[in-house]
Order: C-alpha cells, then structure tokens, then sequence
C-alpha cells in the first residue's frame, strides 16, 4: 500500500515539522456502503474502513477537522469532483471562526 492508504493523514508529521495550526481533511467520516455487488466494490469497502480505522488516531493531531459530506459518493467516482469541492467549501465555511480564532484573525 501507498502512503495514500497506510499514511493518508499525516497531522502527525506536520506537526514534528513545526506546524502551529494542523487543518485535516477526513474523507472518510462515512464508510458505509450498501451497494455492493462486485469484487471491485468489495475492495473499495475493504480499503475504506482500513483507512476509516487508521484515520483516528492521525486526525487526534489536528487543530480543526473538515469534513466534507460524501455519503454516496465512491472515493473511485471522479464525475463528482463539483459536488466534492462545493461539500468542502461548505465544510470549511463552517470551521471558519475556529480557524480564525486559532490563526489569531479576526
């Protein structure tokens, strides 16, 4: 596995670098997925709560945490990328005033 599998949050890594301010993005808040019915979708189940349990410990480094809906959306679905981005706006517009108050602008 790449380090998009075993490492795909590296607040931990920030960190140690010298980050005073750690804003994760966790993709993986909903792994639930009723429909499958391949051994592809088995797969893209099977690496989704790999990455779901390895994700907990890693996001505890982080100041803020957005996290975009994707309920329904398969992290292979590439014809999404407008409603992902539109669902990450909309997470960060929410953690704004935490993100304000922890970089110190008003």
């Amino acid at each position: 596995m790449d380090g998009g599998v075993t490492s795909n949050i590296a607040c931990e890594v920030a960190r140690s670098k010298g980050a005073n301010v750690i804003i994760a993005v966790n993709l993986q808040k909903d792994i639930k997925d009723g429909d499958i019915t391949s051994v592809i979708d088995v797969i893209a189940q099977s690496i989704a709560i790999m990455m779901h349990v390895n994700s907990k410990t890693k996001l505890s480094y982080a100041d803020v945490i957005l996290e975009p809906d994707t309920k329904g959306i398969s992290m292979f679905d590439f014809s999404q990328k407008k409603t992902l981005m539109e669902e990450g706006i909309k997470a960060t517009e929410r953690a704004m005033p935490k993100i304000k108050a922890l970089v110190g602008k008003p």
